[in-house]
């Protein structure tokens, strides 16, 4: 770390410190003073080399670099550009705050959702033009019933370098940066995609693949396991996937985004939104 912050709210009770972070709370035992003075120190702003030298000055060093490290450890403190991630662990599953939305509920909100988008507001209406896209978009429908049937490998392909291809570049592009089929906030890219083949076709044989975009439009197939099974239960009703042929898979990396924008607002929103263009596409 090089300027570390507290990743959640601290209570300080002679010597033992409560630290309540996302998933489980963090109990600390140390002399009141120095945990009040780490937590004051670790800022965000000032460098770890300084935080030690100060706390160094009152107590000994052999007692001052173990507990921070231990801080680090159990994510306590964290660099200060990785603070916007541990939002992430606040929506991860299973739900860790709140009550569990009914069943009965669940279906009620997309009514209710449809009942507030219905509303009119005040001001001029104006109808969109037809084009060849919208007539695309009007057919658009989401559809979870399969046929059973192997989809071509060249299907599967074309779907995936569309979820997150690399588009070839034309004479006057000379930017180092490989552009997508999707926007990405900063041009980074952080998304990474799987595929899990449920039935062999065009010589991919059924399991876990990691999947790598190159310049030349290709996609990389990197087998990572054969027991693809596992699958069913990441989701909630594994009913929809009977008969499907697979499942396509998007997880990231959001340090380097991170890192570009700090704890920004916007930087929060765009880690949070990155994963829509692409999954979207899927």
């Amino acid at each position: 770390m090089k300027y570390p912050t507290l990743s959640g709210p601290v209570l300080i009770a002679g010597k033992r410190a409560l630290v309540r972070l996302a998933d489980e709370d963090v109990t600390i035992e140390a002399p009141a003073p120095v945990l009040r003075e780490i937590f004051r120190l670790c800022d965000g702003l000032t460098s770890l080399e300084d935080i030690e030298q100060q706390l160094t000055a009152r107590w000994h060093r052999r007692d001052i670099e173990p507990l921070i490290s231990k801080l680090a450890e159990y994510r306590v403190l964290v660099e200060a550009d990785e603070l916007a991630l541990q939002s992430w662990r606040y929506v991860e599953n299973p739900r860790r705050l709140g009550k569990d939305t009914s069943s009965q509920e669940a279906r009620r909100l997309p009514l209710f959702a449809a009942r507030l988008a219905a509303k009119q507001v005040t001001g001029t209406y104006r109808f969109a033009p037809r084009s060849r896209f919208r007539s695309l978009l009007e057919q658009r429908v989401s559809w979870r019933v399969f046929s059973g049937e192997c989809v071509p490998i060249n299907s599967i392909l074309a779907i995936l370098w569309a979820a997150y291809g690399v588009r070839p570049k034309d004479r006057f592009d000379t930017s180092p940066l490989r552009r997508r089929t999707v926007p990405s906030g900063g041009s980074i890219y952080p998304l990474h995609l799987s595929f899990v083949n449920m039935k062999k076709t065009g010589g991919l044989d059924e399991g876990i693949y990691a999947l790598h975009f190159q310049d030349n439009q290709s996609i990389g197939f990197r087998a990572v396991s054969r027991d693809w099974r596992y699958v069913y239960r990441a989701f909630s009703d594994p009913e929809i996937l009977r008969r499907a042929q697979g499942v396509i898979v998007f997880s990231g990396d959001f340090s380097l985004t991170a890192r570009k924008y700090a704890l920004s607002s916007a930087g929060s929103l765009k880690i949070r939104y990155e994963n829509s263009p692409g999954a979207q596409t899927e």
